[in-house]
């Protein structure tokens, strides 16, 4: 059996209270030292001088300075609250992403306006699309722009408009909203300088102005076959005749045609070289019967 009192016991708790005083104490003071070298006060800012931050992360080592982890998902609202301000996120769907959303955030209003995903492609106004490219930008309404130069009224306006088969990329010259359009290409493949509007789907290249080139290639056929055995040439007299009623050669547009509708220039090409292969046959024809005139003449003045 243990005997004891409980004087004794009171003696002993009294003297184990003055043997962890001062250590309670000094815990304290050192806490209050490390609080103070680390979270500190200079109006209006309260900063933290100490170290990384970690939010979420628990006693896992920090990465950077302020480190935000929540299972995956971590999330900075900037603003008064979810309904007037921008939540950077951090999600993990999709192999990963960084995202800058419109208020109000949690709802089913609120749009994605920026992203970046793990193979680091960047998406503008995608909502919850994946970029389908390194830089990938959308509109709910079809519209897309980008402005490239100092402002509004001295760059370059880039937009995609419509929709679907109607679709086109444009590139405008300021002043914007005004300016005149300067390069269009549409989703079926016609290319228009310095016009909007397709006039003839046919013409894959439309330009509205004078081009200029230090060469131009057409394919064309030639019209070597002019000078077969089996050519139809026509007599002058049905060339005369033709020319009389019609007012241009066989083969050519006449001028209003032209005027109206421009001119073909590889099929122009090929028929003005078709004329002049023509016009051969005749000269040769005529130098061959002045040839017989010049020899029957001598023959009589012998």
């Amino acid at each position: 059996m243990v005997a004891f009192s409980l004087s004794s016991v009171q003696l002993n708790l009294n003297v184990m209270q003055k043997l962890t005083y001062p250590f309670v104490v000094l815990s304290m003071l050192i806490g209050y030292y490390v609080h103070a070298q680390t979270w500190q006060y200079s109006a209006p800012n309260t900063y933290f001088s100490g170290g990384y931050v970690g939010i979420g992360t628990g006693a896992t080592t920090t990465y950077a300075p302020l480190h935000i982890n929540n299972g995956g998902y971590a999330a900075i609202l900037m603003g008064d609250n979810n309904s007037s301000g921008f939540v950077l996120t951090k999600e993990i769907t999709n192999g990963g992403s960084f995202n800058i959303w419109s208020a109000p955030f949690g709802t089913e209003g609120s749009i994605n306006r920026f992203k970046i995903d793990n193979q680091g492609n960047i998406g503008i106004g995608l909502g919850t699309t994946a970029p389908a490219a390194q830089f990938h930008i959308s509109s709910p309404n079809s519209y897309v722009s980008m402005l490239l130069g100092p402002n509004t009224s001295d760059g370059f306006l880039m937009t995609r408009e419509g929709s679907g088969s109607t679709s086109s990329f444009n590139i405008w010259s300021g002043p914007l909203g005004s300016g005149p359009i300067r390069f269009k290409i549409t989703n079926a493949g016609n290319i228009l300088i310095g016009k909007y509007s397709v006039t003839n789907a046919d013409y894959i290249l439309d330009v509205n102005g004078n081009v200029r080139a230090n060469k131009i290639v057409v394919n064309t056929t030639g019209a070597d076959y002019v000078f077969e055995k089996r050519y139809p040439l026509l007599s002058l007299d049905s060339l005369r005749k033709y020319i009389v009623e019609n007012h241009h050669l066989p083969g050519i547009e006449p001028a209003s045609q032209m005027q109206k509708e421009g001119v073909d220039v590889g099929n122009n090409q090929t028929m003005l070289l078709k004329k002049m292969e023509e016009m051969t046959l005749y000269i040769l024809q005529q130098q061959k019967e002045i040839q017989e005139l010049k020899a029957r003449l001598e023959r009589l003045e012998r």
